[in-house]
């Protein structure tokens, strides 16, 4: 992986996860991957992801847990996270401060990409047993089960502690 960074020219410093994701970013071209699922580093206008052309953006929610390096405002943070918004490109989008949503928004019409928001476009009804049912733009499941169990997965997952409701 050195001696392709160093063909490349790009000279150090670059951080690991810069690394990490190169030899990512390698190894999806020498499988010829269909998909691939990045997940961007702290930010999104800056990060060494944002050299993809991704079939769609998503940004789960903005908090203040990197204010050091992103901004100390919330608007801050969403404006660095809006970096991954490309031309042409759906967002996707759990954050629900509304001067975030205006931002992503207004980005979103600038960029001429579609904008869907989790609770509008998406929604999701947890049930008594810890499984929840969904419903898209185009279709509805029922009693989807996450194997994973820890709290940051099911953060991830529902975005928000009340249930949406259909």
């Amino acid at each position: 992986m050195r001696e392709k960074i160093e063909e490349a020219g790009v000279k150090p410093p670059f951080t690991f996860f810069d690394f990490t994701t190169a030899m990512a970013l390698y190894y999806f071209s020498k499988r010829v991957v269909d998909i691939a699922v990045l997940e961007i580093g702290l930010g999104g206008r800056l990060d060494s992801t944002n050299v993809v052309d991704p079939l769609l953006s998503i940004i789960t929610n903005i908090s203040k847990d990197h204010e050091a390096y992103l901004g100390r405002t919330l608007l801050k943070i969403a404006g660095e996270k809006a970096g991954i918004i490309k031309k042409g490109r759906p967002l996707i989008t759990a954050a629900t401060q509304p001067q975030v949503l205006r931002l992503f928004s207004k980005i979103c019409r600038e960029k001429g990409s579609r904008y869907f928001r989790v609770g509008k476009e998406f929604r999701y009804l947890w049930t008594e047993a810890g499984d929840f049912h969904y419903e898209g733009l185009h279709r509805k499941l029922w009693g989807l089960h996450l194997n994973l169990k820890g709290f940051s997965s099911v953060i991830n997952a529902r975005p928000h502690s009340e249930p949406w409701r259909f």
